[in-house]
């Protein structure tokens, strides 16, 4: 048996309903730690079902790539390396070879970094929607069956979700264009990228909700938008500090380990990257959900005439059982009519055969 086989699924011994509440902060590791291998679990869950529109943001994050080492100091910096490793090798005629690994590890550096954090702070379609569902429950302490509730919650969302990648990309396209355009331009002009800066940060907190309002709620493309920047500026300071925890979980331990992890260097990332793909990433979905959920039932689970889809796949298996239990009764009533019917056939002939003849 193994892991995505042996029964995590089975419910445990559940928490104490007269047990007083925790503060959030505790609350949130004791619910993260107590689940810690239903956290393994989705992690790899979503690291495998990811692949495709990783795929597809890897290869649009070549624009900044190509960005950055059009920039005449990149260039200068790689071509001063690609010096010294030739040297250092005794061969000043593989500069040029040196040049051009170069250029590639960069390329696909910056790539996967851009793609990755795309994952973590915007998320990427239906996998994302699945983990969302999974994680919401965890969070509001509920149990869920992780790959049924995923695969459910996944196509239930597919098509919003798929609609809200693919805005995902444009707008990454069209922030980074605004963003390097107006950072060429002088004076006033210039001071634009601020402001695209500033609209960069909002379109990412609204994304600490998008999902968790598209697994809940029946909403339209709209509505799901208007909500999520409601939230994203109503509750600015908790998702401020959210934003600050990912980027210090995901891009701070990278640099500690580039710029004083010394000759452990290696070993550290190759560490963090394990950790990246068994644990981090849903524990920074867990992380969104444990702030998104207290706000959304605040504020509109409590009172909303939205219909609420937070138990739409207990209810349509509730509905399965209930057309299973009334076709059993169904058959079972043909069955007794039958009975009945033959019954009566038997004592009329039965009747028949005990009536004395006639002279």
């Amino acid at each position: 048996m193994g892991l995505f086989t042996r029964s995590f699924d089975k419910p445990g011994k559940g928490v104490d309903p007269n047990a007083p509440q925790k503060r959030s902060f505790f609350r949130f590791f004791d619910i993260f730690f107590r689940k810690f291998w239903h956290f393994v679990r989705v992690n790899l869950i979503y690291a495998l079902t990811l692949i495709p529109t990783f795929v597809v943001v890897f290869v649009i994050a070549g624009i900044v790539s190509n960005g950055i080492l059009s920039l005449p100091n990149m260039s200068e910096m790689l071509n001063s390396l690609a010096q010294q490793m030739a040297e250092s090798a005794g061969d000043a005629g593989l500069a040029e070879y040196q040049r051009a690994q170069l250029i590639v590890t960069f390329d696909l550096f910056v790539r996967f970094v851009i793609t990755y954090l795309f994952v973590v702070f915007w998320g990427m379609g239906p996998a994302t929607a699945g983990v969302t569902y999974v994680l919401r429950n965890f969070a509001r302490e509920e149990h869920a069956w992780i790959w049924s509730d995923f695969k459910d919650a996944l196509k239930s969302n597919f098509k919003q979700s798929i609609v809200v990648f693919i805005i995902d990309v444009v707008v990454f396209v069209l922030l980074y264009f605004a963003i390097t355009f107006y950072m060429q331009m002088p004076g006033l002009i210039g001071a634009l990228r601020y402001i695209i800066i500033i609209v960069t940060l909002v379109y990412t907190l609204m994304h600490f909700y998008i999902y968790p309002l598209m697994v809940t709620f029946q909403l339209s493309l709209k509505d799901l938008y208007r909500n999520s920047m409601l939230f994203a500026l109503g509750k600015l300071p908790s998702n401020l500090l959210v934003f600050l925890i990912l980027l210090l979980v995901h891009m701070g331990s990278v640099f500690a380990a580039v710029f004083f992890g010394g000759s452990y260097s290696i070993l550290i990332l190759i560490v963090i990257l394990l950790l990246e793909v068994f644990i981090l990433l849903s524990f920074s979905a867990f992380l969104v959900n444990f702030n998104a959920y207290p706000k959304m039932k605040k504020y509109m689970l409590t009172n909303t005439e939205d219909p609420v889809k937070s138990d739409i796949f207990s209810e349509t298996k509730s509905e399965e059982e209930s057309k299973d239990m009334d076709y059993a009764s169904g058959m079972y009533d043909t069955y007794t009519n039958y009975r009945e019917f033959v019954d009566e056939k038997k004592d009329e002939e039965s009747s028949s055969e005990e009536k004395p003849k006639e002279d």
